[in-house]
C-alpha cells in the first residue's frame, strides 16, 4: 500500500507500507539450511523526472521481522522508452549488504 504527493511538477514524495515474506535457503559441502519469516516494512522517498525520459529516486526503508529490524538506503534510475513503461536499475544497502536489481515498470 502506498501514496505519493507532488512537490513540484516533476518531483514526488512517496511512501509505502509493505507486508514481507522472507525465505532463505542454502547449502555448502553437503550441509543445507533454510529459514522463512514474515514482517512489516515502510519506505519513504523522493523521485524526480530529470527529463521526459529519465527518472532518479532515493529512499529510506525500514523492515521489522522476527524481532529484528533493519534500515535500508536506496537509489534508482529509470528510463522511459515509451509512455507508462520504464526499465531501471536499483541499488540498496541493508545493514552492510548490497543489493542490485534490474526492473521493468508498467503504469496503468
Amino acid at each position: 500500500m502506498g501514496f505519493h504527493s507532488a512537490i513540484t511538477d516533476t518531483t514526488d514524495f512517496y511512501g509505502q507500507l509493505t507486508y514481507e515474506h522472507l525465505e532463505l535457503s542454502g547449502s555448502f559441502q553437503g550441509n543445507s539450511g533454510s529459514a522463512d519469516d514474515n514482517g512489516l516494512g515502510a519506505n519513504i522517498g523522493i523521485r524526480s523526472m530529470l527529463t521526459d525520459n529519465i527518472e532518479l529516486a532515493g529512499n529510506i526503508g525500514y523492515l521489522d521481522e522476527a524481532d529484528e529490524s533493519e534500515t535500508s538506503f536506496g537509489v534508482s534510475a529509470y528510463y522511459y522508452p515509451i509512455a507508462n513503461t520504464a526499465v531501471g536499475v536499483n541499488y540498496e544497502v541493508w545493514d552492510g549488504i548490497d543489493f542490485i536489481s534490474a526492473n521493468l515498470r508498467i503504469a496503468f
